[in-house]
């Protein structure tokens, strides 16, 4: 169903970037740090499966790569409780973690000293897609 909602578009410049990856971390077996810096984003937003391994993963790559790394904690999944709170506990000096809806406010409303300008969305699946937000 991921797939299936994605709406590439080479007509117009706009629309969804589909990156397969084949390692754990999207950074470390795709271009996608290139697409990134070439976008202009200095911010990711990371969702996705699994939260202790594939997703802690990339966020680390992402703060090592020097992105601002927010991390959806609702958004994230696991085998079990223990692994997911496993995973964020991992990615806590890494990145900052948010609720779906602390996200979806502070898009909308802005935040203190922050901007989601250029800011991009990453779900970790067996694909990555970009969505720009903001």
């Amino acid at each position: 169903k991921f797939l299936s909602n994605l709406r590439p578009s080479t007509s117009d410049g706009r629309g969804d970037i589909l990156i397969p990856k084949t390692s754990c971390s999207v950074f470390n077996s795709t271009n996608i740090a290139y697409v990134l810096r070439n976008l202009h984003v200095e911010q990711v937003i990371m969702v996705g499966q699994l939260t202790d391994q594939c997703v802690e993963s990339a966020v680390r790559d992402a703060a090592d790569l020097g992105f601002f790394v927010t991390v959806v904690d609702d958004a994230c999944a696991a085998t079990g409780v223990a692994e997911h709170a496993k995973g964020l506990a991992g990615m806590k000096g890494f990145s900052r973690i948010m609720k779906t809806d602390e996200l979806l406010a502070e898009m909308k409303f802005g935040a203190p000293n922050t901007s989601t300008n250029g800011a991009i969305g990453i779900g970790d699946q067996d694909d990555c897609s970009l969505e720009a937000v903001g």
